[in-house]
């Protein structure tokens, strides 16, 4: 009983930091489209 609860915060835990990550990612590709359609 215990195990599964401790279970279910660990991967809700990492659903959010999944989130995060894939938050992040779309901010990186975002930040270079804009770097490289900067006129040099």
């Amino acid at each position: 009983e215990e195990h599964d609860s401790f279970r279910d915060i660990a991967e809700k835990m990492v659903d959010v930091k999944d989130k995060e990550i894939a938050k992040l990612l779309d901010e990186k590709d975002n930040l270079q489209r804009t770097m490289h359609a900067r006129p040099q």
